[in-house]
């Protein structure tokens, strides 16, 4: 069996979260200094979350950790499965660089699993629809080998530079290295094995 985990970056209703049995691994925030974690099994609201960010109340994010990422994957992978992770993009957080770190160690545990993370180079709607695309592939009896290959393929096609516009979200406030962790994800950025 194939599972397909993303992040809750992807925005996905609970309905195509629930349909598809896709995996979620939430990101935590703060608005206003009051932490939360977006659960997946929830709509995401979003017109309340960026409200807030242009509004100029302090809005900050965490990247999904290595320990967040190993846990669930070893899980499914113990559980005999391969698994598809994928994730926001590298050039606005350090969550796509986790992944590729996670795939590194649980494949040297489990060289006889397929497992694979990929960097969508987009989050929100964007990321959300390479989710949605993989997951129906799946359902549709597509190969591990047929949905990574796809998926990547898609996610070259975008544009990996942000536009000038989104900058201002993405200051030292929010918690992003951007220039930093651009350079250091991307010469990395799609991770496979199998």
């Amino acid at each position: 069996m194939i599972q397909i985990f993303t992040d809750t970056s992807a925005n996905l209703p609970a309905a195509y979260i629930q349909k598809y049995s896709l995996r979620v691994i939430p990101l935590h925030y703060s608005i206003n200094g009051v932490q939360a974690e977006q659960d997946p099994t929830i709509d995401f609201d979003g017109k309340t979350y960026y409200d807030a960010m242009r509004s100029g109340t302090p809005v900050s994010t965490a990247m999904i950790n290595l320990a967040a990422f190993l846990e669930p994957l070893h899980a499914a992978l113990a559980a005999g499965d391969d698994v598809i992770y994928i994730g926001m993009s590298g050039g606005i957080s350090g969550t796509a660089h986790a992944a590729a770190m996670a795939v590194q160690e649980l494949q040297e545990e489990f060289p006889e699993r397929k497992i694979a993370a990929i960097d969508t180079y987009a989050a929100s709607l964007g990321e959300g629809l390479l989710v949605l695309e993989a997951a129906r592939m799946l359902e549709n009896g597509a190969p591990f080998s047929l949905i990574v290959e796809q998926t990547f393929d898609a996610a070259d096609r975008r544009d990996p530079q942000p536009r000038r516009q989104d900058l201002r979200f993405l200051d030292g406030r929010s918690g992003y290295r951007l220039l930093l962790q651009q350079g250091a994800v991307q010469a990395g950025r799609h991770h496979r094995a199998g």
